[in-house]
């Protein structure tokens, strides 16, 4: 009877190490799945990071187009004033060239009109000078004759 619980204790005992032998190799595997696990959790850490990255470089770069589209609709407003201005100033030199035409002309005239002014001045003095000498001769005739008289 002896032999017969050695023969299954040892049966026993190999069953035992076959059970641990596959538990064990059952352990690898799982612990093979588990740093498989791990190395995949890693992966969609780091891309998650990218995605926060690339999605923090998008806010910015919306905020800045948001800033430039700003500011470029500040430089349309003023672009449109500088426009209106240049025009006004447009005019306005176009009216002043105008205004200085009219001015050469009427100062032209008036210098033309002072020159007949002055040809009548000095006819009139001439005519003048005439008409003094004119009423001088019967004096001048009277003054000689009194002293022919008096050398006579």
């Amino acid at each position: 009877g002896l032999g017969g619980g050695e023969g299954r204790e040892r049966a026993d005992k190999a069953g035992v190490q076959g059970n641990l032998a596959g538990l064990s190799d059952k352990n690898s595997e799982l612990v093979r799945a588990l740093g498989k696990k791990e190395d995949e959790k890693q992966e969609l850490l780091l891309r998650i990071g990218k995605l926060e990255q690339e999605m923090t470089d998008s806010k910015h770069l919306l905020d800045s187009a948001h800033r430039t589209s700003h500011e470029a609709k500040e430089l349309q407003q003023l672009l449109a004033k500088t426009r209106e201005d240049c025009n006004r100033a447009h005019s306005r030199a176009t009216q002043a060239l105008v205004d200085q035409e009219r001015l050469s002309d009427e100062l032209r005239a008036a210098k033309d009109h002072s020159k007949l002014l002055q040809h009548q001045n000095d006819m009139l003095k001439m005519q003048a000078s005439k008409d003094d000498s004119a009423a001088e001769l019967p004096r001048l005739r009277a003054e000689i004759q009194e002293k022919e008289r008096h050398t006579v």
